[in-house]
């Protein structure tokens, strides 16, 4: 993936479970982005990160769909590589609200 979007939940999965030795449906639901992806492998800015951001919350909330994020708990620590990162979560909540 070298790219943040949004897919579309896949629906109910039917998979086999081996301890139980029967069906079971697993229902999956796919992230549009995580902060490591944003910071490390696209090697954006927090401004940068968040217009990014900005733009899949307006094509979720096109389709009423729901925004589901990763955060880890290093970005809000403000230290080494998360420099400037420290308000970002915040940020991204107040972009997902207004859009």
């Amino acid at each position: 993936m070298n790219s943040i979007d949004y897919r579309i939940n896949f629906g109910p999965k039917k998979i086999t479970t081996i301890a139980l030795q029967r069906d079971v449906l697993l229902k999956v639901f796919p992230y549009a982005f995580n902060d490591t992806f944003l910071s490390f492998e696209m090697q954006l800015s927090p401004k940068q990160a968040l217009m990014r951001i900005n733009h899949v919350a307006n094509m979720v909330k096109q389709v009423n769909g729901t925004l589901i994020s990763i955060f880890h708990n290093d970005c809000l620590s403000n230290f080494d590589e998360w420099k400037y990162w420290e308000d970002f979560y915040e940020d991204v909540l107040k972009c997902v609200k207004d859009s």
